[in-house]
């Protein structure tokens, strides 16, 4: 009995490695950031050089439908947080956010010959005196990004 539960344990362990080494992310400093420009919720990565197309998708938070993506490539429209992406309606055809609501964003990239990079994160808007005020989620409760993290 004892040398089953070894072997099993051995097994999970094992293929939690392969899993979590076998898909290393080249890129993994970058993460999705968040910004206000001209009072409206904009995204951005921190990374510079990337090439290729890449998509976002954001969703209500752990709700699949609907799912609302923008699609672009880097050549043409570089997220960047003095050109961050706009989260409204005119680049998420139908979004309309909530305020004090959390939204999954995804994004991913398809570099020429090589894996698609994802990389995932939980925003949410909140509003002070007609400021929209962008924030993270930490699974319960939705918290102020700092300022000098948020503006231009």
């Amino acid at each position: 009995m004892n040398k089953y539960i070894f072997n099993l344990i051995f097994l999970i362990f094992s293929t939690f490695l392969l899993t979590s080494c076998g898909h290393s992310n080249p890129y993994s400093s970058g993460e999705i950031k968040f910004s206000t420009k001209n009072n409206l919720p904009c995204l951005y990565i921190d990374e510079e050089d990337i090439q290729g197309d890449y998509s976002f998708s954001i969703i209500e938070h752990q709700i699949p439908e609907p799912m609302f993506d923008y699609v672009s490539s880097f050549k043409e429209n570089y997220p960047k947080k003095d050109n961050c992406l706009m989260i409204n309606n005119e680049n998420f055809k139908g979004l309309k956010i909530k305020l004090n609501t959390p939204y999954d964003i995804q994004m991913e990239v398809d570099k020429p010959d090589q894996y698609s990079i994802y990389r995932k994160n939980i925003f949410c808007v909140r509003s002070e005196k007609g400021k929209k005020i962008m924030q993270t989620f930490d699974g319960f409760k939705c918290s102020d990004i700092p300022a000098e993290e948020t503006t231009k």
